[in-house]
């Protein structure tokens, strides 16, 4: 037996690892993180502005929970993304789905509303006030609906890089595991094929070769 090992192959500059605007997948999730940490820095900021006012303390409890969920997860990201330690990446993969599952819902509610709401106004388009009335909600729901897309559009992408980092960080750590097993020796061997013109073999060599394999034996 013969033992044999392989290490997986793996190019930290695959045109895979790189997002739509030439930038690197884990460049892509630290820009991520960082927009992410200032967002929980203003939180923490208004939340203690809160705290310092008159009764606050009991305003902002809600507040101090909502910082440390946050504070946990983006932790785990930031530990994940430094580290290169993928398993710290699903938190916020999993809070970025559920954001995703919320908008699509709220989305697919308003277009029912909407389609409800265009169909009751037909019934009443002649009275003025509030065909008016109309035109100012359409104004105000096509600004939403526009808004909330982008917001769709805008955590879709953010959970595709983070899912790119992801694979590269477990490709990269696959890749500095070495693979072995054992594989039955093979013996190699050469055969002897006569040319297409070569002349037989004479017949007296072989007739004394084996004289003297008689006279030895006798």
């Amino acid at each position: 037996m013969e033992r044999i090992c392989t290490q997986h192959q793996f190019d930290s500059n695959s045109r895979k690892y790189f997002l739509c605007y030439c930038c690197h997948v884990m460049t892509g999730a630290k820009i991520i993180a960082s927009i992410y940490s200032l967002f929980v820095g203003l939180i923490i900021q208004r939340i203690i502005r809160s705290m310092l006012s008159e009764g606050g303390w009991i305003n902002a409890s809600v507040g101090i929970i909502e910082i440390a969920i946050c504070v946990s997860i983006f932790g785990c990201l930031w530990h994940g993304i430094l580290n290169e330690q993928a398993g710290y990446l699903i938190p916020f993969m999993v809070i970025t789905v559920f954001k995703i599952g919320a908008m699509v819902l709220l989305f697919v509610m308003c277009s029912t509303l909407l389609l409800v709401h265009s169909i009751a106004s037909v019934s009443f388009q002649r009275h003025p006030y509030v065909s008016y009335i109309d035109g100012q909600n359409y104004r105000v729901l096509a600004i939403g609906f526009t808004l909330l897309a982008g917001m769709i559009w805008l955590h879709i992408w953010i959970f595709l890089t983070m899912k790119k980092a992801y694979s590269f960080i477990l490709h990269k750590r696959f890749s500095t595991i070495y693979r072995c097993a054992n594989v039955p020796h093979i013996y190699h061997g050469c055969i002897g094929v006569p040319k297409k013109d070569s002349p037989p073999p004479s017949y007296e060599g072989h007739q004394h070769i084996w004289k003297q394999s008689i006279e030895n034996v006798i």
